[in-house]
């Protein structure tokens, strides 16, 4: 039984990060520490005692980012799941007697899906740079955009030729799981992109240690949702999910 008055939700949000930096691996992290600078934003629940939170309270969350913010399904279900783990988390804790149910959005059907050799063009012409090099990135190696390749290090892209990887290999330490612990070989166009990135980067004056660098507090870009949307409707495109790219990886190198 909990001894005390549950604490406010900005509040034990600070203790579950710091629970998150050892017990949890550095792409889920960063996962959560992007989610919870959102859920923050919400009055209802920072400012709420943990067992204020209702179903009610996250499904009004849930209207305000699709309507008032315009973030997607994906986006607002990232947020509810970090919710919903930070919840369980004081329950553990003892910090309350017991956890709301709280239910992610329905996904839209037919948003995942594998992109054609016709369509990539279409939506690399209409890309920003930064989501262009991505995009490249994503579709010749298969990475995951959150966990490894938005927070993709120098430290980890050797662009050393080899007879196993002529133009550079990507070494992934820490994955979803551990059989994500791999080294993937670049293609020519990757290692291009990587080649003018890391040239771009050694000529500014504040270097950052990441590929794709970004002015969060995490240093690197956790997000492409607003131009990915800009480039798939400048080339005329059906909705699609950034992730596809990765779809489209699995499903070329298998065909």
């Amino acid at each position: 039984p909990t001894s005390s008055a549950p604490p406010v939700f900005s509040s034990f949000s600070k203790e579950f990060l710091q629970f998150a930096k050892t017990d949890t691996k550095v792409g889920t992290q960063t996962f959560y520490d992007v989610c919870l600078n959102r859920l923050l934003t919400f009055a209802a629940i920072a400012d709420a005692p943990l067992d204020a939170i209702t179903g009610e309270v996250v499904s009004r969350y849930a209207r305000h980012r699709q309507e008032v913010a315009k973030n997607s399904v994906v986006t607002v279900n990232g947020d509810i799941r970090t919710l919903r783990r930070i919840l369980h988390v004081a329950v553990e804790w003892g910090k309350i007697s017991h956890a709301p149910a709280i239910h992610e959005l329905p996904q839209p059907k037919g948003r995942r899906r594998a992109l054609s050799f016709e369509e990539e063009p279409l939506y690399l012409a209409k890309a920003s740079d930064n989501l262009r090099d991505a995009t490249i990135l994503a579709v010749d190696t298969g990475l995951r955009p959150n966990s490894e390749l938005f927070p993709l290090k120098w430290a980890d892209v050797d662009l050393t030729a080899c007879p196993e990887s002529p133009h550079g290999v990507i070494h992934i330490d820490q994955g979803k799981s551990d059989a994500a612990r791999r080294s993937v070989p670049l293609t020519p166009r990757a290692a291009e992109v990587l080649q003018r990135r890391k040239k771009d980067a050694e000529t500014k004056a504040k270097q950052s240690s990441f590929v794709f660098p970004g002015v969060g507090n995490s240093g690197h870009i956790t997000s492409v949702q607003h131009p990915h949307k800009a480039a798939i409707e400048a080339a005329g495109l059906g909705k699609f999910e950034f992730y596809c790219w990765r779809h489209t990886f699995g499903t070329r190198a298998a065909q």
